[in-house]
Protein backbone atom coordinates (compact mmCIF):
# COMPACT_ATOMS: atom_id res chain seq x y z
CA UNK A 1 0.00 0.00 0.00
CA UNK A 2 1.57 3.28 -1.02
CA UNK A 3 1.39 6.41 1.11
CA UNK A 4 -0.89 9.22 0.00
CA UNK A 5 -0.43 12.95 -0.09
CA UNK A 6 -1.75 15.20 2.65
CA UNK A 7 -5.02 15.71 0.70
CA UNK A 8 -7.10 12.56 1.32
CA UNK A 9 -8.54 11.12 -1.87
CA UNK A 10 -11.85 9.31 -2.20
CA UNK A 11 -11.57 5.61 -2.98
CA UNK A 12 -14.05 3.69 -5.12
CA UNK A 13 -16.36 3.14 -2.11
CA UNK A 14 -16.56 6.87 -1.36
CA UNK A 15 -14.42 6.62 1.78
CA UNK A 16 -11.47 8.93 2.12
CA UNK A 17 -8.09 7.26 2.10
CA UNK A 18 -6.38 7.81 5.42
CA UNK A 19 -2.79 6.71 4.88
CA UNK A 20 -0.56 9.72 4.70
CA UNK A 21 3.16 10.05 4.69
CA UNK A 22 4.92 12.79 6.58
CA UNK A 23 8.49 12.60 5.46
CA UNK A 24 10.05 9.84 3.43
CA UNK A 25 10.00 7.05 6.01
CA UNK A 26 6.86 7.57 8.17
CA UNK A 27 3.47 6.21 7.19
CA UNK A 28 0.40 6.90 9.26
CA UNK A 29 -2.66 4.65 9.15
CA UNK A 30 -6.03 5.30 10.71
CA UNK A 31 -7.88 2.41 12.36
CA UNK A 32 -10.23 2.42 9.36
CA UNK A 33 -7.49 2.04 6.77
CA UNK A 34 -5.64 -0.54 8.85
CA UNK A 35 -8.84 -2.64 8.91
CA UNK A 36 -9.38 -2.16 5.19
CA UNK A 37 -5.81 -3.27 4.54
CA UNK A 38 -6.48 -6.48 6.52
CA UNK A 39 -9.58 -7.46 4.50
CA UNK A 40 -8.75 -10.69 2.64
CA UNK A 41 -10.92 -10.11 -0.44
CA UNK A 42 -13.34 -7.78 -2.22
CA UNK A 43 -16.42 -9.19 -0.47
CA UNK A 44 -14.82 -8.59 2.94
CA UNK A 45 -14.09 -4.99 1.90
CA UNK A 46 -17.74 -4.47 0.92
CA UNK A 47 -18.99 -5.91 4.23
CA UNK A 48 -16.43 -3.87 6.18
CA UNK A 49 -17.42 -0.62 4.48
CA UNK A 50 -21.13 -1.37 5.07
CA UNK A 51 -20.40 -1.67 8.78
CA UNK A 52 -18.42 1.58 8.73
CA UNK A 53 -21.29 3.36 6.97
CA UNK A 54 -23.63 2.43 9.85
CA UNK A 55 -21.49 4.22 12.45
CA UNK A 56 -22.53 7.60 13.81
CA UNK A 57 -20.71 10.65 12.49
CA UNK A 58 -18.63 11.06 15.66
CA UNK A 59 -17.61 7.39 15.76
CA UNK A 60 -16.80 7.45 12.06
CA UNK A 61 -14.67 10.55 12.54
CA UNK A 62 -12.63 8.90 15.32
CA UNK A 63 -12.16 5.85 13.11
CA UNK A 64 -11.15 7.68 9.93
CA UNK A 65 -9.62 11.00 10.99
CA UNK A 66 -5.92 11.45 10.26
CA UNK A 67 -5.54 13.02 13.71
CA UNK A 68 -6.34 9.60 15.17
CA UNK A 69 -3.37 8.13 13.30
CA UNK A 70 -1.15 10.94 14.57
CA UNK A 71 -2.43 10.45 18.13
CA UNK A 72 -1.67 6.71 18.03
CA UNK A 73 1.79 6.95 16.47
CA UNK A 74 3.20 10.28 17.59
CA UNK A 75 1.59 10.68 21.02
CA UNK A 76 0.80 7.28 22.53
CA UNK A 77 3.30 5.23 20.55
CA UNK A 78 6.15 7.61 21.28
CA UNK A 79 5.32 8.29 24.93
CA UNK A 80 4.95 4.60 25.82
CA UNK A 81 7.74 3.47 23.46
CA UNK A 82 5.46 1.06 21.60
CA UNK A 83 6.70 -1.07 18.73
CA UNK A 84 4.92 -1.34 15.37
CA UNK A 85 2.90 -4.41 16.37
CA UNK A 86 1.66 -2.66 19.53
CA UNK A 87 0.68 0.49 17.58
CA UNK A 88 -1.17 -1.68 15.06
CA UNK A 89 -2.85 -3.36 18.02
CA UNK A 90 -4.11 -0.03 19.31
CA UNK A 91 -5.55 0.69 15.85
CA UNK A 92 -7.30 -2.70 15.87
CA UNK A 93 -8.62 -2.22 19.41
CA UNK A 94 -10.00 1.24 18.61
CA UNK A 95 -11.66 -0.13 15.46
CA UNK A 96 -13.15 -3.12 17.29
CA UNK A 97 -14.56 -0.97 20.11
CA UNK A 98 -16.08 1.49 17.62
CA UNK A 99 -17.58 -1.39 15.59
CA UNK A 100 -18.78 -2.88 18.90
CA UNK A 101 -16.78 -6.08 18.38
CA UNK A 102 -14.90 -5.58 21.65
CA UNK A 103 -16.06 -4.58 25.10
CA UNK A 104 -14.38 -1.31 26.08
CA UNK A 105 -13.46 -2.69 29.50
CA UNK A 106 -11.26 -5.33 27.84
CA UNK A 107 -8.83 -2.79 26.37
CA UNK A 108 -6.16 -3.09 29.13
CA UNK A 109 -6.31 -6.88 29.13
CA UNK A 110 -6.06 -7.03 25.33
CA UNK A 111 -3.07 -4.68 25.32
CA UNK A 112 -1.34 -6.82 27.93
CA UNK A 113 -2.13 -10.32 26.74
CA UNK A 114 -2.04 -9.87 22.97
CA UNK A 115 0.51 -7.10 22.56
CA UNK A 116 2.75 -7.47 25.62
CA UNK A 117 2.15 -3.98 27.03
CA UNK A 118 3.05 -3.71 30.72
CA UNK A 119 0.00 -3.61 33.04
CA UNK A 120 0.22 0.00 34.27
CA UNK A 121 0.96 1.28 30.74
CA UNK A 122 -1.97 -0.75 29.35
CA UNK A 123 -4.34 0.78 31.91
CA UNK A 124 -3.10 4.31 31.19
CA UNK A 125 -3.37 3.82 27.42
CA UNK A 126 -6.93 2.52 27.89
CA UNK A 127 -7.81 5.58 30.01
CA UNK A 128 -6.44 7.89 27.35
CA UNK A 129 -8.32 6.11 24.59
CA UNK A 130 -11.56 6.59 26.52
CA UNK A 131 -10.96 10.09 27.98
CA UNK A 132 -9.11 11.64 25.04
CA UNK A 133 -9.75 9.84 21.78
CA UNK A 134 -13.32 8.60 22.35
CA UNK A 135 -14.60 11.82 23.97
CA UNK A 136 -16.52 13.10 20.90
CA UNK A 137 -18.25 9.74 20.44
CA UNK A 138 -18.48 8.43 24.01
CA UNK A 139 -22.28 8.63 24.30
CA UNK A 140 -22.77 6.59 21.12
CA UNK A 141 -20.11 4.10 22.22
CA UNK A 142 -21.73 3.69 25.64
CA UNK A 143 -25.17 3.15 24.08
CA UNK A 144 -23.85 0.47 21.72
CA UNK A 145 -21.86 -1.24 24.47
CA UNK A 146 -24.86 -1.28 26.84
CA UNK A 147 -26.96 -3.00 24.18
CA UNK A 148 -24.40 -5.64 23.25
CA UNK A 149 -22.70 -6.25 26.61
CA UNK A 150 -25.34 -5.78 29.35
CA UNK A 151 -23.94 -8.81 31.21
CA UNK A 152 -20.53 -7.11 31.42
CA UNK A 153 -21.80 -3.95 33.09
CA UNK A 154 -21.70 -4.65 36.82
CA UNK A 155 -23.90 -2.38 38.97
CA UNK A 156 -21.76 -3.12 42.05
CA UNK A 157 -18.58 -1.81 40.45
CA UNK A 158 -16.16 0.43 42.36
CA UNK A 159 -15.98 4.16 41.51
CA UNK A 160 -14.02 5.22 38.44
CA UNK A 161 -10.40 6.29 38.52
CA UNK A 162 -9.88 9.82 37.23
CA UNK A 163 -7.66 10.22 34.16
CA UNK A 164 -4.08 11.34 34.65
CA UNK A 165 -3.65 14.94 35.67
CA UNK A 166 -1.80 16.04 32.52
CA UNK A 167 -3.58 18.30 30.01
CA UNK A 168 -7.29 17.76 30.54
CA UNK A 169 -9.73 18.85 27.86
CA UNK A 170 -13.01 20.62 28.77
CA UNK A 171 -14.83 17.29 28.23
CA UNK A 172 -12.46 15.59 30.67
CA UNK A 173 -13.03 18.37 33.21
CA UNK A 174 -16.80 17.75 32.94
CA UNK A 175 -16.21 14.04 33.42
CA UNK A 176 -14.06 14.70 36.49
CA UNK A 177 -16.71 17.04 37.93
CA UNK A 178 -19.33 14.32 37.41
CA UNK A 179 -16.98 11.82 39.07
CA UNK A 180 -16.47 14.10 42.06
CA UNK A 181 -20.26 14.45 42.39
CA UNK A 182 -20.52 10.68 42.63
CA UNK A 183 -21.68 9.87 39.12
CA UNK A 184 -20.35 6.64 37.65
CA UNK A 185 -18.58 7.66 34.42
CA UNK A 186 -15.37 6.58 32.75
CA UNK A 187 -12.87 3.87 33.52
CA UNK A 188 -11.79 2.08 36.62
CA UNK A 189 -9.29 -0.72 36.73
CA UNK A 190 -9.96 -3.00 33.80
CA UNK A 191 -13.66 -2.11 33.62
CA UNK A 192 -15.54 0.69 31.91
CA UNK A 193 -18.74 1.84 33.59
CA UNK A 194 -21.37 2.40 30.90
CA UNK A 195 -24.28 3.22 33.19
CA UNK A 196 -25.66 6.72 32.88
CA UNK A 197 -26.81 8.25 36.12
Amino acid sequence: MEPLTSQPAQNQDGHSSQAQSLGASRKYFTPYLDGLHNCPDTQAIVVYNQRIDRLSGAMNTVLQDFNTALWIDDKIGTEFILNGKQRDGIRRIIREVLLNDMYMGDIPKELQETYGVEESAAKEIARRIVFQLFTPAIDEIKRAQKEKYPHRINPGSPPPIAPSESAKTPEQEKTLEAFEQGQQLGTFGDTIDLRKR
